[in-house]
């Protein structure tokens, strides 16, 4: 059976169905206990806030003729020539316009296969199956984030490099001695605006470590309040130079001293869901097994809201 639950309801999904069952091979389980010591801490999806996902409909899939893969055509803005100044008495210069699309790509997630014999459960005082599900669900959009953070690294290129489509650095490396400091995240934030379209860095996204050197700004970097706030409360600004920060653990995929920056949502892409969380269970006999799946697809449609910074002491 398959059942659609967010990772807070799939206790409650596979209790029902454990009682659903009625066939007298089964107990009914104890209430949870969260008497037990956490290990890791795992995070929702950093690329969701960057980039909030929309739901896909089958009909709004576009079919194509060598490959039944999901896809959805997305119109991009078209590219205006401009304007100019003539003589009098001349007409306009003729341009034959076009739009222009761009495609999104849908792949599955999966988690592991969960397996056990139920009989093997009856010595634990935590519901273990909940606990792996919660888990392995933000495993997946640790996978998500990573696969969306692989394509941000495609489009900025080596750290140096210019990008083709803008004919600016989007990679760009500062030397600081001070290390983490005002006029670094200053110049971080110029990178976006050199290119064609102008666009000011809406987010910023950096790892839990690198934040601390943030906190380090004295008086004379962020102002009285803001200083005593950050020494006794550690990071909990949301917004600094005019930018909305995220903080995330996931030092995996983002270094320390790196800082990634992209731009309001409707400059940078999209992002749909066509198949939600879906929580797979499955009851044999004494056996019991479980896993979740997704279908999602995302695209950076604007290779000039994406920019990569890093700051280095040398």
């Amino acid at each position: 059976m398959q059942k659609k639950f967010s990772a807070a309801q799939t206790n409650a999904a596979f209790m029902t169905m454990l009682r659903e069952q009625g066939d007298g091979h089964c107990k009914r389980a104890s209430d949870a206990s969260t008497d037990y010591t956490r290990v890791q801490i795992r995070e929702s999806s950093v690329f969701e806030q960057l980039m909030p996902s929309e739901p896909c409909a089958d009909n709004e899939l576009t079919p194509q003729l060598s490959s039944d893969k999901n896809v959805r055509l997305v119109n991009r803005e078209p590219n205006s020539p401009g304007a100019v100044t003539v003589p009098l008495g001349q007409q306009p210069i003729m341009y034959n316009f076009r739009g222009d699309r761009y495609p999104v790509y849908f792949d599955r997630m999966m988690t592991r296969k969960y397996t056990k014999d139920m009989s093997e459960l009856r010595t634990y005082g935590i519901d273990l199956r909940q606990i792996l599900t919660d888990n392995a669900i933000l495993d997946m959009e640790f996978e998500y984030d990573r696969k969306m953070l692989s394509a941000m690294q495609s489009i900025v290129g080596v750290e140096g490099s210019v990008v083709p489509e803008t004919g600016i650095v989007q990679n760009l490396k500062i030397v600081d001695a001070s290390g983490v400091s005002r006029r670094g995240l200053k110049e971080l934030n110029k990178i976006l605006p050199r290119s064609f379209a102008k666009l000011s860095a809406a987010v910023i996204v950096v790892n839990h470590i690198t934040v601390h050197d943030v906190t380090a700004f004295g008086r004379d970097e962020v102002g009285g309040d803001l200083s005593e706030a950050m020494f006794t409360e550690g990071f909990t600004a949301k917004r600094m130079f005019g930018v909305t920060w995220i903080v995330t653990n996931k030092h995996e995929l983002i270094d320390e001293n790196e800082f990634w920056m992209t731009a309001s949502p409707d400059f940078l892409g999209k992002s749909y869901v066509l198949e939600d969380t879906t929580l797979y269970i499955k009851k044999e006999a004494m056996n019991l097994e479980f896993y979740a799946y997704c279908e999602r697809g995302a695209t950076i449609g604007n290779p000039a809201a994406v920019a990569k910074g890093r700051i280095a002491i040398v």
